[in-house]
C-alpha cells in the first residue's frame, strides 16, 4: 500500500482545493454566465487528471496541475464574458396566429436580430405543450447561422391534436462561445396563449370553393347552386347561354336575344344538431369524431350563409348544452364559431327523444335539419329512428355520420388465424347493422343519410345541400 508523507499530502490537499475553486467557477458561469461546458471545454477540464497520479511521486506535477486549472478557468472567462457576443444583444421573437387550426400545419415564425460585430451559430429550442405537436413529437430544435448585425427567420409547423387553449413559455437559445468552450445560453420571446380552433385553414377553402364567384371550373354550375328555381330577372344572350331559357317575348320586344336568369332561394332556416355523446369521442385518423364533425358543421355554415340562409345550431348529449338562435348574415359564422370552438364530447348517451322534442317545439318554419351523429350499435340506431319522426311530417332531415376506415378494413380483411377470423365476423356484423339502421331512416323516415368518410366529410355535406337547393326540396 502506496504511503505519503506530509508534503506530498499538503499538495495534494491545495490542488483539491484548487479544483474545487475551478469547478466553482465553471458553476457560476453556469448560473450567473448563463453558460455550460462544451465538448471541448470537458475534454480539457479531464485532460490533466493523470497528473495525479504522477504527482505522488514527483510533488511538482501538483503545480504545474494548478496553473493548468487557473489558466483554463480564466481562459474560460474571457472566452465568455470577452470574446463572444453578448446574449444581451441578441433579440428572439416568435410569430404565430392567436387561433390554431386543428389537424392542420400551422406556421410559427421566429426572428432572430443580432446587434453584435461577430457571427452566432447555435440552436434555437421552442418547448410547446403535447397537444400542439402530438403524442411522439419532440420540441423543435432549429440550428441557425447568424451573421454580425444582421436578422434571420427561422420557420416550423405545428399540427394540434386537440383545441382548447394552451400557453407557450420563452424560447431557448444555446449558441457556441468564440473559442468553442461555452454553450451560451439565452432565454428570449415571451410567455404567451394560443388557442386551437376547429379548422379554420379549411373552413376558408371550402367558402372560397364553392363561393358563388367561383371560377375554378371544379364544379358543374348545377352542383355549385348558382342557379335555381327562383325568376331573378333578364338578361343579354351570350355565347354558350342555354337557348332553352330565351325568353321569347322580351327578344321580340327588344329585337335582341334575351335570357331569363334563376336563382336559388335564400333565406331559408337551417339548424344543425352536433352529438356531443359517448359515441362522438371516439377517434378517426388522429381526430374525434366529434371534431370532424364540428369542422364539417363550420364549413357547411359559410357556405350557406354565403348564400344567404339562416342558419343555427344545437349541441348535445341528455340536455341541449349550446345553442346558437338561427339568423343570417356575416356575424353569424363568428358567433357560432365563439359559441363552439371548446365544446368537447362527454362520456354520456345522448338523449334523442328528449332533445329532439325541445328543438320540434321552437321551430315555425319548414327547416333543413343537418343532424351530426354516429350509429354503432342497433339500440341507439332504434332510439335514433323514433325520435327522427318529430322532424320527418314537417321538416327535411339530412344525417351526417362518419364511416369508420378501420372497420371497413377489418371487414375486408382475410383473416389468417381464428381470431383475425372473428374480428372479421364481428365488423361484418356491426357494418350491416349499420347499414340496415341507415337504409330504414333513408326510407321510412325520408332522411336524407350521408355516411362518408372523415376527410370527404365537408366536401360531401356541401354538396348535398346545393343539390337540396337546386331541386328546391325546401
Amino acid at each position: 500500500m502506496p504511503t505519503f508523507n506530509l508534503a506530498q499530502l499538503e499538495l495534494l490537499r491545495d490542488s483539491f482545493v484548487h479544483l474545487m475553486v475551478l469547478i466553482s467557477a465553471v458553476a457560476l458561469l453556469v448560473v450567473v454566465g448563463r453558460a455550460i461546458p462544451t465538448g471541448r471545454c470537458l475534454f480539457l477540464l479531464c485532460l490533466p487528471i493523470p497528473l495525479l497520479l504522477v504527482g505522488f511521486v514527483l510533488p511538482s506535477t501538483f503545480l504545474v496541475l494548478d496553473v493548468y486549472n487557473v489558466g483554463l478557468m480564466l481562459t474560460c472567462l474571457v472566452d465568455r464574458f470577452l470574446l463572444s457576443a453578448d446574449p444581451r444583444q441578441l433579440e428572439v421573437t416568435r410569430h404565430l396566429e392567436k387561433r390554431l387550426s386543428i389537424h392542420q400545419n400551422n406556421s410559427v415564425l421566429i426572428t432572430l436580430v443580432n446587434n453584435t460585430h461577430q457571427p452566432v451559430r447555435g440552436w434555437l429550442a421552442d418547448p410547446l405543450p403535447e397537444a400542439l405537436q402530438g403524442p411522439k413529437a419532440t420540441t423543435p430544435e432549429i440550428a441557425f447561422n447568424l451573421p454580425a448585425m444582421g436578422r434571420h427567420t427561422l420557420e416550423y409547423t405545428l399540427r394540434p391534436i386537440q383545441r382548447g387553449l394552451y400557453a407557450l413559455g420563452y424560447l431557448h437559445l444555446k449558441f457556441q462561445s468564440r473559442l468553442g468552450l461555452l454553450w451560451i445560453l439565452k432565454k428570449g420571446g415571451r410567455p404567451e396563449e394560443v388557442a386551437v380552433y376547429p379548422d379554420l385553414i379549411r373552413l376558408q377553402q371550402m367558402s372560397v370553393r364553392y363561393s358563388r364567384s367561383s371560377r375554378s371550373g371544379e364544379l358543374p354550375k348545377r352542383i355549385l347552386g348558382v342557379e335555381g328555381t327562383q325568376f331573378d330577372g333578364l338578361r343579354t344572350y351570350a355565347v354558350g347561354d342555354d337557348v332553352r331559357k330565351m325568353d321569347w317575348k322580351a327578344t321580340a320586344r327588344l329585337d335582341t336575344p334575351v335570357l331569363r336568369t334563376f336563382s336559388s332561394e335564400v333565406d331559408q332556416p337551417i339548424l344543425l344538431l352536433l352529438d356531443a355523446g359517448r359515441k362522438m369521442a371516439s377517434e378517426i385518423q388522429g381526430l374525434s369524431k366529434f371534431d370532424w364533425a364540428l369542422n364539417a358543421l363550420l364549413a357547411f355554415s359559410s357556405v350557406s350563409l354565403g348564400r344567404g340562409d339562416q342558419v343555427g345550431a344545437v349541441v348535445f348529449h341528455q340536455e341541449v348544452i349550446r345553442s346558437v338562435p338561427t339568423r343570417s348574415g356575416t356575424n353569424q359564422l363568428q358567433a357560432l364559431l365563439g359559441a363552439l370552438h371548446d365544446v368537447q364530447p362527454e362520456a354520456i348517451e345522448p338523449d334523442y327523444e328528449r332533445v329532439f322534442l325541445h328543438i320540434a317545439r321552437l321551430l315555425k318554419r319548414r327547416s333543413l335539419i343537418v343532424l351530426f351523429t354516429d350509429l354503432i350499435d342497433p339500440m341507439a340506431s332504434r332510439t335514433l329512428m323514433k325520435s327522427v319522426q318529430l322532424f320527418a311530417s314537417h321538416h327535411l332531415l339530412l344525417l351526417v355520420t362518419l364511416s369508420d376506415s378501420a372497420l371497413l378494413e377489418k371487414g375486408a380483411q382475410h383473416p389468417g388465424d381464428a381470431l383475425a377470423a372473428y374480428e372479421k365476423g364481428v365488423a361484418l356484423d356491426l357494418l350491416d347493422l349499420r347499414r340496415q339502421a341507415l337504409l330504414a331512416l333513408s326510407k321510412t323516415q325520408g332522411a336524407v343519410v350521408l355516411d362518408v368518410p372523415p376527410e370527404k366529410m365537408d366536401e360531401a355535406l356541401i354538396e348535398k345541400y346545393l343539390a337540396i337547393k337546386v331541386r328546391n326540396r325546401l
